[in-house]
């Protein structure tokens, strides 16, 4: 079982970098060959990842404790239902969630899209891939869910009967614990697709509205399961912890509050965008600033530099600057915000409104202050959460 998790990770990680390749040749050279490759390679990583997601599930229920992952987070007296829902509590197992929850949104996403929007798929499913790429490099050499229990010999112990798992922590087994976690998850992992859309619509310079539908949707639909998951979220912590409230300022709460009120603004304007044809600016700026926060969110999860009763990583000094979890999420930041930036300076031009804003008091106005309003709120609770880092 863990050979096979081990080989499918490898293989989806490779298969992710030459899609990603792929792509990129697909939009410099506009050849539809490399773009149906990289095409099969989003379908192809989708499956292995969901494969191999099953394979620690199953390895959870049978309580295969020679893998470490399930050591950590099960043991045999624990429920059925607390077992699976060990899949993402840990930081491995989390992160193999996410990345499956990826392959198959952007697999789901090309395939609705091939018909309407298949002149901005090369730099949409380049972005896709990179992503993927990026959370399949931390499966497969930072936190492997798949590597094997050891003694402290160092010796790899193959008979799962000699040992029972530690289990996973008390406050983590609740009900909410099967539902707030997935429920957020939709919505972090989901605006990675209205995200690349609109990078691919610069990229391309297209201006076919038909996409605007596409992000639209999937948009509402991350949007919605954020917002259902920050409710579900404050009500098991009030009630598990007794925190005295339904918030109480920890940074993970509110890095994943933090896209939800940005992906609200982006919502609005959007549909300002549809029918005016203004915020573009705005549009491109919230996107991108909301998948940032998404991804950000993680980071403070699994860098172990804000403590959390959320966190699942710890700093390691041992290792080199260049390789620690948290700087690993830092430069996949950068890289996305430095493209982002990129294109928006590219394409410029067709970013301007399509006309001015009548009055003060006009409908459009209005949503520009709720953008504003929106965004100060954004900045506070990001300040807030941020400033005990320095």
């Amino acid at each position: 079982m863990s050979g096979f998790g081990h080989y499918a990770l490898f293989t989806s990680h490779a298969l992710s970098l030459w899609g990603a390749a792929a792509a990129l040749l697909a939009f410099l050279y506009r050849d539809e060959r490399y773009l149906r490759s990289a095409i099969r390679a989003i379908y192809a990583v989708a499956l292995l990842v969901a494969a191999a997601t099953g394979v620690l599930a199953l390895s959870l229920i049978r309580d295969d404790f020679t893998i470490r992952y399930v050591w950590e987070y099960s043991r045999r007296s624990q429920p059925l239902i607390y077992k699976l829902t060990a899949l993402w509590g840990g930081m491995s197992g989390s992160l193999l969630f996410w990345a499956m929850l990826l392959a198959l949104f952007s697999a789901l996403a090309v395939t609705l899209n091939r018909r309407n929007n298949w002149k901005i798929l090369p730099f949409t499913t380049l972005v896709l891939l990179l992503s993927l790429g990026f959370f399949l490099f931390l499966l497969t050499f930072k936190a492997n869910p798949f590597d094997l229990l050891t003694d402290a010999a160092g010796n790899v112990l193959r008979d799962a009967a000699l040992v029972d798992g530690n289990g996973m922590n008390p406050l983590l087994q609740n009900i909410y614990m099967a539902i707030h976690p997935p429920t957020l998850y939709f919505g972090y992992v989901g605006f990675t697709i209205p995200f690349a859309f609109v990078l691919a619509t610069l990229a391309h310079g297209e201006r076919n509205a038909f996409w605007m539908r596409s992000a639209r949707n999937w948009a509402m639909f991350c949007w919605l399961s954020l917002g259902v998951g920050n409710i579900l979220g404050a009500y098991w912590a009030y009630i598990e912890l007794g925190w005295g409230g339904y918030w109480a300022w920890d940074p993970v709460e509110n890095a994943s509050f933090m896209p939800w009120l940005t992906g609200t603004a982006f919502l609005h304007s959007f549909l300002m965008q549809e029918k005016r044809g203004v915020f573009r600016y705005w549009n491109v700026f919230l996107i991108v600033v909301t998948f940032l926060l998404c991804i950000y969110g993680t980071y403070l999860t699994r860098s172990g530099i804000l403590q959390s009763v959320h966190a699942f990583g710890r700093q390691d000094s041992s290792l080199p600057w260049y390789f620690q979890m948290g700087n690993i999420f830092l430069g996949f930041m950068a890289m996305m915000a430095l493209l982002s930036v990129g294109l928006v300076l590219r394409r410029r031009g067709t970013l301007k409104a399509g006309h001015a804003l009548e009055s003060a008091g006009s409908r459009e106005s209005m949503f520009l202050y709720g953008n504003l309003l929106f965004s100060l709120i954004t900045f506070v609770v990001l300040f807030g959460v941020t400033s005990p880092i320095f």
